[in-house]
């Protein structure tokens, strides 16, 4: 199936460059799924899931019952509420890593409210944009961008550079000050601090990609992602079909 459709790019989030980046045909067909209703692989990713879970109910609900300069029992106390009352069920068999990024969020919300001067957010999980990017921010407060991660990050690697690129950009042109950006890993407990990265960087990086999918240039990039990949026999059946070709 060759991507016909015409696409016109303007606007690009980095969930998008950075599923280009990963696998250029996962992003076409991406795509294509967008517009017609391709026959995919039915893959229950439950660490997606749980992600989602964490970012739009158990910490919206946590930031709608603490208040400005709680306690750190106060902090405990509205994080397990939230968890109690808005984890998945479906995800039970997933709750003992849940519950263990619940214990490592507490720990950096009770740190964060103790050396904050502010400690209320400005938003949660909002939709941002410029004229070339947007983005859904997780969490700013008095210039400082959080990124919740859920999943296995242990260091920083371009996905995350291009998503802090995004966000700074996207933050400064809807006037939000941006004095840092931090990636907290939940999983890990650990939370790390985005270098700086230019605006000339990240439109180089938007450029880039603009101009491959513009070229159709949809290449496959094998690896340990392909066993996720809803589209995978579809995939396969586009080589075996290219090499008679």
């Amino acid at each position: 199936l060759q991507l016909s459709l015409e696409i016109e790019i303007k606007k690009v989030s980095p969930t998008s460059m950075n599923t280009y980046n990963r696998c250029p045909r996962l992003w076409k067909y991406s795509k294509l799924q967008e517009r017609l209703e391709l026959q995919t692989i039915q893959i229950d990713d439950l660490g997606q899931r749980l992600g989602a879970n964490y970012h739009n109910q158990i910490i919206p609900q946590f930031f709608k019952n603490i208040q400005e300069k709680p306690t750190s029992k106060q902090i405990e106390d509205c994080a397990r509420e939230a968890f109690n009352g808005t984890f998945d069920d479906s995800l039970s068999s997933m709750k003992r890593e849940a519950e263990s990024i619940l214990v490592n969020f507490i720990e950096f919300e009770k740190s964060r409210a103790m050396t904050w001067k502010k400690y209320y957010p400005d938003f949660i999980e909002k939709r941002l944009e410029n004229d070339l990017f947007n983005g859904i921010i997780d969490f700013y407060c008095d210039g400082v961008i959080i990124d919740w991660k859920t999943g296995d990050v242990n260091s920083i690697n371009n996905d995350i550079l291009r998503q802090g690129g995004v966000y700074r950009v996207i933050g400064e042109d809807n006037d939000f000050i941006v004095k840092k950006i931090l990636f907290v890993l939940l999983r890990s407990g650990k939370s790390i601090e985005l270098p700086v990265t230019t605006r000339g960087w990240i439109e180089e990086e938007r450029r880039k990609f603009v101009s491959n999918v513009e070229n159709g240039n949809f290449r496959p990039n094998y690896g340990w992602h392909c066993k996720w990949c809803p589209f995978i026999l579809r995939c396969w059946n586009e080589d075996v079909r290219t090499l008679w070709d």
